[in-house]
């Protein structure tokens, strides 16, 4: 595989290792569960080479390692020591319920390892989200030895009306297991299972109100973050906003288990969003793709719908584009949630440039 020589540079990479997953999510947009797997899903070699040729510019700061479940590929622990030795942070994504022993004590003897939990839900209200009676027993005990080893963690819960009221019982358990972080997830990219269309608008609400309470509750015990949009934060919360979290989708890839390129792993396995394949073609060729282009940093400010007349977009960069393209079929879309409460006529006036100009869409 060449190394890169135009200006095009990422400096955060997801690999979808396998499709395969122990769990049947209800929003998962990968349709990941049991015998899911493709055949000839990239090889560990092939994932040192990726990793390689994307950090040849020096800017390769993440990798995430995610699925499906990537611990459920038996030779994963190869696949962590490649990510752990080239010394960039290792963000592994998973359902906690494969986390062994052997797994922790790997990760533990390095400082550049990280690991995400999906928590939905408190016993059976995670279950019935996860698919899986018992699954967040099991999730449990990963974070247990992930704190019993102590390695970096946190607790990130995709928000239903189910799981709402237990968001504190979660926070309970974060601080409990010794997480450093908690990510209250607002939207889901709807494709696989996902049936998330349209955004429920009720339920961003009463989020956004759950999550400032919430973060000012326990500012001293947990770091608590949203993917919830800047421009809807109510004016009287802005101050209480010390960290936004966004998607810099201007410096992503993704790469799905067959070497597909893509912008991230919500679109890797999207037959219309194929920048090229990593078996096939040059790092160069696969760079100079059109959507590479459109998804220059300087298109933050040719988005369309209300994300074009919006103050907050130089900063969020009208955030997921995957959920944008999937919703609306169009990169530079807007934000889909944005563009629902705008109209219903429930977007704050003063996020707009110019409260008078028309923004629907399409």
């Amino acid at each position: 595989m060449e190394s890169p020589g135009n200006g095009k540079v990422f400096s955060r990479l997801y690999v979808v290792v396998t499709r395969e997953c122990n769990l049947a999510c209800k929003h998962c947009y990968l349709e990941a569960g049991p015998g899911k797997a493709f055949e000839n899903e990239i090889t560990p070699a092939e994932v040192a080479s990726i990793i390689d040729t994307v950090a040849s510019d020096g800017k390769l700061a993440e990798v995430s390692i995610t699925g499906g479940e990537p611990l459920a590929r038996k030779d994963i622990k190869e696949i962590l020591t490649i990510v752990l030795e080239r010394g960039v942070l290792l963000n592994l994504e998973t359902n906690g319920t494969l986390i062994t022993p052997g797994i922790a004590q790997l990760l533990s003897q390095y400082k550049n390892a990280s690991v995400g939990v999906s928590i939905d839900g408190i016993g059976h209200v995670h279950d019935a989200q996860r698919g899986r009676p018992g699954a967040f027993e099991r999730a449990v005990n990963g974070l247990n030895l992930l704190q019993e080893y102590d390695i970096d963690h946190g607790i990130s819960t995709y928000v239903t009306h189910e799981n709402l009221p237990q968001l504190e019982e979660i926070i309970t358990l974060g601080i409990e297991t010794e997480c450093s972080i908690f990510r209250i997830l607002a939207q889901t990219v709807p494709l696989g299972r996902s049936g998330e269309k349209p955004t429920d608008v009720t339920l961003v609400e009463k989020t956004l109100q759950a999550y400032f309470h919430l973060k000012a509750k326990y500012l001293d015990d947990l770091r608590i973050i949203t993917d919830l949009p800047l421009a809807l934060m109510p004016a009287e919360n802005i101050d209480d906003v010390q960290e936004y979290v966004t998607c810099p989708w201007w410096k992503l890839m993704g790469v799905s288990p067959q070497g597909d390129v893509s912008l991230c792993t919500a679109l890797s396995l999207h037959p219309d969003m194929k920048a090229g394949n990593l078996r096939i073609n040059t790092f160069e060729e696969i760079k100079r793709h059109p959507m590479f282009k459109i998804l220059d940093q300087s298109n933050k400010t040719s988005l369309k719908g209300v994300c074009g007349n919006c103050h907050a977009a130089r900063i969020c960069g009208g955030f997921c584009r995957a959920m944008a393209f999937a919703e609306f079929g169009d990169l530079l879309a807007p934000y889909p949630m944005c563009q629902a409460f705008y109209h219903i006529g429930k977007f704050p006036e003063y996020a707009l440039i110019d409260p008078e100009k028309d923004c629907r869409y399409p």
